[in-house]
């Protein structure tokens, strides 16, 4: 008999995405006679991942590399100068949840009349499961103009969008 349990938690570049995951495996064979063999394997997980809506890790790291280092990410006011960081912080989340259930039902016999022959049985299960959510919010962030007054820039949906 083999059993298992494990997590993982994994954070990614930013505190609003992180990956979780539980797993457990149980593997067990049982001789039900001297000639017969049951085995039972079971394997199973769930999986939950998080991000922003409006973005993802590598979008994070594709914005970056494309606003000029000269342009501030927020003004001196607090006030976001570009949508990177409405996009992480304030454009809602996309969670996602997978489970997975793995199963397999196996019965050796020996046929003791013939030496070295036997049969073998085996019945396998697999199931899984997807649900995911996004919360979208409309963002706003703030440019410059010639008269150097803050002008309102609205990305993202006009008003907040379930999915599931």
């Amino acid at each position: 008999m083999y059993g298992n349990l494990g997590s993982l938690y994994q954070e990614g570049t930013v505190n609003v995405i992180n990956f979780k995951r539980y797993n457990a495996t149980l593997n067990t064979d049982a001789d039900v006679t001297p000639t017969t063999t049951l085995s039972v394997n079971i394997n199973t997980a769930i999986a939950r991942k998080s991000d922003p809506a409006a973005t993802s890790g590598s979008g994070i790291y594709t914005s970056v590399t494309e606003i000029p280092a000269i342009f501030p990410l927020r003004y001196s006011n607090g006030k976001a100068a570009h949508q990177l960081l409405p996009a992480i912080y304030e454009g809602g989340y996309d969670n996602n949840t997978n489970n997975l259930f793995n199963g397999q039902l196996q019965i050796a016999q020996q046929i003791p009349f013939v030496p070295g022959l036997s049969l073998k049985g085996v019945y396998s299960y697999q199931k899984s499961y997807a649900f995911g959510k996004t919360w979208s919010l409309p963002m706003t962030f703030y440019s410059l103009n010639a008269q150097d007054e803050y002008a309102v820039q609205k990305v993202g949906p006009p008003a907040p969008t379930l999915s599931e």
